[in-house]
């Protein structure tokens, strides 16, 4: 009996083996493709709807719905499908699964992660807030581990650089139409009729901050885009959409987003210079462009000086500890201390997903995020996991510097766009509808070997 299972089984393998290697090549990249690709149209249709029917209570409710029960369902089957024909068509190539993970350390970082992850929730419960989310975040810790486990994975195997291509052009054309979404809304939608609401610029998202979020991978990915495209079409459609969402993030006024994109310029300019051993002068060109969009429209309402200065002011405070350095950074000090006693009291497993809103934490912490992703994954899962996050995706940057010779420039792209959330991240946490921007660029940015790994 025993023997005809093992025959069964090996029967079943050799068949799926078989219908695996009949796929055309390109299957599993495509199908990666059609997994990221959701996340970069949906806010598209979102941004469509939210046009139409001008009501607040659709973005609040309608957009996270839509990514929780109709994106992610399709993009884990399209992107496990994908992963599976992968590995199944590459099986003979593919080198022993020890040495592959040996010369891929994201891989292995982000799945110490994942499992690091599993056991802080047991140990600090599989509770309500787990599994559905809480609050306007309606990030579920299903949608966090689908962020390591399924969408960068699934990203890496998108290697064809016409596809990539593609997806950082429908992102650009995808974060124009925000743009327009964006004006249109802060003067015409209407209140709720469930919350309090006020209107504000911040497109299909239920927070100006969260806007920026999306805004600072925009500007940068836009940016690197300018750069590295060859025709001229493109390339003025780069420079469009980095003055676009530079005169939105101005509106949107989020210094966070204001650093990250000014750093990911930095970022690209010192990029190019390792790669081609000099100053790129259409960096230059860019940052001008950016740095134009940004002034003009926030000199003239009257807020860009005063950030500037009141970041200058921060720093000082917090440098000196000065009285009144608790409110820097819009209060983010004070989270970012109090979350990191909260961390030291519980170093192993931390305080367990959404922990302070579980805990009842929000008086003394004075928000149910701390405003910064790598204290978040510490504060929730234990010091382990903010280690390996930050760790995973360091790896993927010393990566790419490792093999810059052989770094095509849409790979670049992609970098510079999570290279700018990876900044924002510093001032933001992870959301339903920006997060799975920075696994989706960072994975197809990641510098695969030629052969086997």
């Amino acid at each position: 009996m025993q023997k005809q299972r093992i025959g069964l089984n090996t029967d079943i393998c050799g068949y799926c083996h078989k219908f695996a290697e009949a796929l055309p090549e390109k299957v599993p990249e495509y199908l990666s493709a059609i997994c990221a690709g959701l996340f970069i149209v949906t806010p598209f249709f979102i941004g469509a709807f939210c046009m139409i029917l001008k009501n607040a209570d659709f973005l609040v409710y309608g957009y996270p719905f839509a990514i929780e029960h109709i994106v992610w369902p399709i993009a884990a089957v399209l992107g496990v499908v994908s992963m599976l024909l992968y590995c199944i068509k590459g099986n003979s190539k593919c080198k022993h699964i020890k040495t592959t993970l040996k010369t891929n350390p994201a891989f292995v970082c982000f799945l110490f992660l994942s499992i690091w992850m599993i056991a802080a929730t047991s140990v600090n419960g599989w509770n309500g807030w787990v599994l559905s989310g809480a609050g306007f975040r309606h990030e579920t810790i299903f949608m966090q581990l689908g962020y390591f486990c399924l969408l960068f994975p699934s990203a890496v195997i998108i290697k064809n650089a016409t596809v990539k291509w593609w997806i950082v052009r429908v992102f650009e054309f995808t974060s124009l139409f925000l743009v327009i979404v964006a004006f249109v809304l802060w003067k015409t939608q209407l209140t709720s009729q469930i919350i309090s609401w006020k209107q504000q610029f911040s497109a299909i998202f239920s927070n100006t901050n969260y806007y920026g979020y999306y805004l600072a991978v925009s500007v940068s990915l836009s940016a690197a885009g300018f750069v590295a495209e060859t025709r001229i079409g493109w390339k003025l459609l780069s420079a469009f959409s980095v003055c676009a969402n530079s005169v939105a993030l101005a509106f949107n006024n989020t210094m966070g987003a204001w650093v990250a994109c000014f750093v990911a310029i930095v970022f690209l300019l010192i990029a190019h210079a390792i790669i081609e051993h000099k100053l790129n002068w259409q960096v230059a060109v860019v940052f001008l462009i950016f740095a134009v969009s940004l002034y003009l429209p926030g000199h003239i309402q009257g807020h860009f000086e005063n950030n500037i200065v009141q970041l200058g002011n921060d720093i000082i405070k917090i440098a000196e500890n000065a009285e009144g350095a608790k409110s820097a950074g819009s209060g983010r000090w004070q989270l970012w201390t109090t979350a990191g006693k909260m961390i030291i009291s519980h170093p192993l497993f931390g305080i367990g997903f959404e922990g302070i809103d579980v805990n009842d934490l929000k008086e003394f912490a004075g928000n149910y995020r701390v405003h910064n992703e790598y204290l978040q994954y510490a504060l929730f899962y234990g010091i382990p996991a903010g280690l390996a996050y930050f760790a995973g995706c360091l790896t993927v940057y010393l990566r790419a510097l490792k093999r810059r010779h052989k770094l095509d420039p849409v790979s670049l792209v992609c970098l510079t766009g999570a290279f700018g959330y990876l900044v924002s991240a510093f001032f933001g946490l992870t959301l339903f509808g920006t997060a799975p921007l920075l696994f989706i660029f960072l994975g197809m940015g990641y510098q695969r070997a030629e052969k086997g790994e």
